[in-house]
């Protein structure tokens, strides 16, 4: 598959799930829609796992800002 399709595709389903998570928190303040949004990615069991290895990795550098 040309890899150029894959990256349309990609850019095509990131608009859907932006659409479908503005339909979604209609109305809701934007911390309480980052807080649960949060919340489902932690409890994903793929997601979570991911994000739980991250948390605990120890980058090599300091950022300087």
């Amino acid at each position: 598959m040309n890899q150029s399709y894959q990256i349309s595709d990609c850019v095509q389903m990131k608009w859907e799930i932006q659409q479908q998570l503005a339909k979604e928190f209609a109305g809701v303040p934007k911390e309480e829609a980052q807080r649960i949004l949060t919340e489902r990615v932690a409890a994903n069991p793929i997601f979570g796992a991911l994000i739980k290895q991250a948390r605990r990795t120890q980058l090599p550098y300091k950022p300087r800002f």
